[in-house]
């Protein structure tokens, strides 16, 4: 995938153009220009540690698992603990005799759009909850629901923890950005998990190359009807979205 204006914490700039098949090599080429900082190939899906839990987050936590309520939960990484390794983290806790490691959701999501629920993995004691394992953001908390219906295999080396995507409305854009999401999700599947990059075939890449192309677009179409000025941008710059991206979504330049 070619490069996009550069900027600070490794997004990129980029919206389809089109998409011109050609059928000797069998090979699509994609161009693109520059049009909206996005996140990294990786992490396309702009969900973060929610600030407060609505009625919203709770009805569709009930749709996710109906025994259980969602609890804020103090993150205090053990040492040596592997980002992105929650099971592994808990696990050796509770070899440790230092708490019993159970499974169940941990709670994100983009305001007005949806919540993407994770697989996750925290250690309890008696009446007390803690996440070891370091959080990618930094945070110090994090929303989660209990599901003891997950089931891990830690013997097997193709295991992964699930994630589901949660729409908070009936919208069209949406749905596609999560149909889409999961089919990455689906090829990214078949190779061995790892907290780094992920080494894929070259007709994989292409593959998921075809479905992120469509992710800008679509990210574009939710946010300027969805987002409100004041909330984050969809760049992750940490400005309010008024203050970022929304001039330039609407064709307008960026301030």
């Amino acid at each position: 995938m070619r490069r996009g204006t550069g900027h600070s914490g490794g997004y990129r700039r980029w919206e389809l153009t089109k998409i011109r098949v050609m059928p000797v090599r069998k090979v699509a080429k994609i161009e693109y220009r520059p049009l909206i900082l996005l996140h990294d190939a990786m992490r396309l899906i702009l969900t973060d540690h929610p600030n407060k839990v609505d009625d919203d987050i709770l009805r569709l936590c009930a749709q996710v698992c109906a025994s259980s309520a969602p609890r804020w939960v103090q993150i205090v990484p053990r040492l040596g603990a592997i980002p992105n390794k929650c099971i592994f983290n808990a696990k050796h806790e509770e070899g440790e005799g230092r708490g019993i490691c159970i499974v169940g959701w941990k709670v994100l999501t983009w305001p007005r759009v949806l919540a993407q629920f994770v697989g996750h993995a925290l250690v309890v004691k008696g009446d007390r909850l803690t996440c070891v394992t370091p959080d990618t953001r930094g945070s110090n908390q994090l929303l989660f629901l209990r599901d003891d219906s997950i089931d891990f295999d830690s013997s097997d080396p193709m295991a992964r923890m699930p994630t589901r995507y949660m729409p908070f409305d009936t919208d069209a854009a949406i749905s596609r950005l999560i149909e889409v999401q999961e089919q990455i999700h689906s090829i990214k599947a078949a190779y061995p998990p790892t907290s780094v990059t992920i080494a894929l075939s070259t007709a994989e890449t292409w593959r998921i190359e075809r479905f992120e192309a469509q992710i800008p677009e679509i990210i574009r179409d939710i946010a300027l009807r969805k987002l409100q000025n004041d909330d984050r941008c969809v760049c992750d710059s940490g400005l309010s979205f008024g203050q970022c991206c929304r001039l330039a979504m609407l064709g307008r330049g960026r301030k």
